[in-house]
């Protein structure tokens, strides 16, 4: 009787450690969390922040005086405003700049790349 219940004990032991050690490896630690915010709003922004050929310099919520919303995003070659859905909205060029022409301001959330 005692080996059944040792046994027992060991085996929810096991499991409950095992439990334990898939609840951490779940846990995103973050050592961005600005950054982390915006894809977790904006979820098609992780494939601009994973582009190591153009990486992203500045990432930026905008929105227009009647509140509408737009994310900026800038890389060393380009700056383009997409709508919240991800949906290029317009990218500036020699004569043109964006967040000017719409009169966009910096909305809640920006991050700048520390590199």
């Amino acid at each position: 009787m005692k080996r059944i219940t040792i046994n027992s004990v060991l085996l929810f032991l096991f499991c409950l450690m095992s439990q334990i050690g898939l609840a951490q490896e779940k846990v995103d630690i973050t050592e961005d969390p600005i950054k982390d915010e915006l894809i977790k709003t904006y979820s098609w922004t992780k494939a601009f922040f994973e582009n190591t050929a153009e990486p992203v310099v500045y990432l930026s919520e905008m929105e227009n005086e009647s509140g509408h919303q737009y994310v900026l995003i800038e890389s060393k070659n380009a700056k383009t405003l997409y709508d919240t859905n991800g949906k290029q909205y317009c990218a500036d060029h020699s004569e043109l700049s964006c967040v000017e022409y719409y009169k966009l301001s910096e909305g809640k959330l920006s991050w700048k790349n520390p590199n």
